[in-house]
């Protein structure tokens, strides 16, 4: 599956979404090694330094867009906070494309 590690390139425009839908991507994450625009990152949970304190508002609208275009949910880079906002908002099952860490 085509998948997109971090929605960054949607910029401020929500249309890119449906975009990316027609290009192929069939799952994205919303951020990855570092912020966005749309959520916070992993990096935040070791540096302490958040953006949104989980996803923006714009972020939000891009999640009922994913759903929208059968995009799925990526919770594979986010912060824990940005990924618990994640779930609660998709009207879809989210999906883990990459474990980055383990815990022993």
């Amino acid at each position: 599956m085509i998948g997109v590690e971090n929605g960054y390139p949607i910029g401020l425009d929500i249309k890119r979404v449906k975009e990316f839908q027609e290009r192929g991507a069939r799952y994205m994450s919303l951020a990855h090694n570092g912020h966005s625009q749309l959520a916070d990152s992993n990096t935040g949970e070791s540096d302490s330094v958040w953006l949104h304190n989980g996803l923006s508002d714009l972020g939000r609208e891009v999640i009922k867009e994913m759903n929208k275009w059968g995009i799925m949910v990526d919770l594979s880079h986010p912060a824990k906070t940005s990924n618990m906002e994640m779930m609660r908002l998709s009207k879809a099952p989210v999906i883990a494309s990459f474990l980055s860490s383990c815990t022993k």
